[in-house]
């Protein structure tokens, strides 16, 4: 009986899947099941899904495209299997025994989730470079109790993907339907700041060639990467206030907050990276560009934006983003 389930979301994906999926077949365990959720395609994807004939695979078909954090929601609930991880439709395993070493080590220690340290990012150019800062001599390397505290100390942690989690906890991070309702540039963080918060052991699997390869900037995220209007950075705004709010308020309704996963809930926003696009503006001399980002930021952090436009380079302390503070502190 399959012990691991094999998630992924897909929106005209057809051009990767023989890739994406062919990487899941050629592994060494091949006791999985693979469960596909299709947002509404209208490439040839379901007709690809179908021509791998094979019956570990599930396609469950949406009649219209409602973005990813619906898909994956949708998802979450069917998994049957006690261990579970999401691939991206457009990414694949570099080697053919990762799911075999991680599913043997996540149980033989029990652990709570293992995330695929080494891995291969890959731009839409085709550039590729090795990410992952971790080089031993093992196969595997633990880190310890409490990893909501620790933030995950690795590059990848932000990302669903290139991980293998116990199904359980992962049903816990399904968003309400306040959340659902709303179609975010990104998704993974709704999930991933509650599954740390869940996860109390976890592991890295390290090599030294890379597992897993992600391609970076192709899917939805990517193709807007390039995109500074102030709708497009009013929606990234929203979608970090958002992440912060879903995080406090489902765990505040188990406990309060460490004063760790105070500051920790902060970072996992990532707000030095919207500082950045305006900072980037101001450089460049776009100052009515940047002034009107800043605008944006500062009704969403209650920050005064033009600190960003001057001198001020990071965000390092809550109180400087007093909405944020209120839900994190209040």
């Amino acid at each position: 009986m399959a012990e691991l389930t094999i998630c992924m979301n897909v929106y005209n994906g057809d051009g990767y899947l023989q890739t994406s999926i062919g990487s899941v077949r050629n592994q060494t365990l091949q006791d999985f099941k693979i469960l596909v959720y299709d947002d509404g395609s209208t490439d040839n994807t379901v007709q690809v899904l179908e021509s791998f004939n094979d019956p570990r695979i599930s396609v469950i078909r949406g009649n219209e495209n409602k973005g990813v954090l619906y898909a994956r929601s949708k998802l979450i609930p069917m998994i049957d299997t006690e261990y579970c991880m999401w691939l991206d439709d457009d990414d694949f395993f570099c080697r053919n025994d990762a799911l075999e070493r991680a599913l043997a080590v996540i149980k033989s220690e029990n652990y709570d989730l293992v995330s695929f340290a080494r891995m291969n990012y890959i731009d839409r150019e085709n550039h590729s470079y090795v990410v992952g800062g971790v080089d031993e001599p093992n196969d595997f390397m633990y880190f310890g109790d409490k990893l909501f505290e620790m933030h995950c100390p690795v590059e990848n942690n932000r990302m669903l993907a290139s991980k293998i989690m116990k199904s359980e906890l992962l049903k816990k991070c399904v968003p309400g339907d306040e959340i659902l309702q709303k179609r975010y540039v990104a998704d993974a963080m709704f999930f991933i700041g509650l599954l740390y918060f869940h996860a109390k052991r976890y592991c890295h699997l390290v090599s030294e060639e890379p597992i897993y390869s992600y391609n970076y900037d192709i899917g939805v995220f990517g193709s807007r990467m390039k995109d500074d209007s102030a709708e497009y950075f009013n929606g990234k705004c929203e979608y970090r206030y958002d992440v912060v709010k879903h995080t406090c308020e489902s765990i505040k309704k188990e406990r309060p907050l460490t004063d760790a996963e105070k500051n920790n809930v902060l970072k996992m926003a990532n707000l030095e990276n919207l500082c950045r696009t305006i900072r980037i503006l101001r450089n460049e001399k776009d100052m009515e560009h940047a002034r009107e980002l800043a605008a944006v930021w500062h009704n969403w952090f209650c920050l005064d934006g033009y600190y960003v436009l001057n001198d001020y380079e990071e965000i390092e302390n809550v109180s400087y983003c007093t909405s944020l503070e209120n839900l994190i502190y209040g």
